[in-house]
């Protein structure tokens, strides 16, 4: 429920900028624990000022992550923009 909340906050948002101001506060009150633990912590790999995730060298954006863990077989293409890898849904 929460992540189709959150999905739908940041829906005009692009994948990898920095989120503004009200969207950090809209993340730190429904995901409180996650976001406690990424600010204080830079064990995760996780930037929360931008919602991306470093991995091998990369950034990949947070709906990228959240496609991937929420796919059921579909096929994606992977796009990368500079730094940060975003995904697309391919149609079949």
């Amino acid at each position: 429920m929460k992540n189709t909340i959150w999905k739908w906050l940041t829906r005009r948002h692009p994948e990898g900028a920095i989120l503004p101001t009200k969207l950090l506060v809209l993340r730190a009150m429904l995901f409180p624990l996650q976001f406690i633990a990424w600010k204080l912590g830079t064990a995760y790999g996780y930037r929360w000022e931008d919602d991306t995730w470093l991995i091998g060298g990369l950034r990949y954006s947070g709906a990228a992550m959240q496609m991937l863990a929420d796919s059921q077989g579909e096929v994606y293409r992977i796009v990368r923009r500079g730094d940060v890898v975003t995904l697309v849904r391919v149609e079949e």
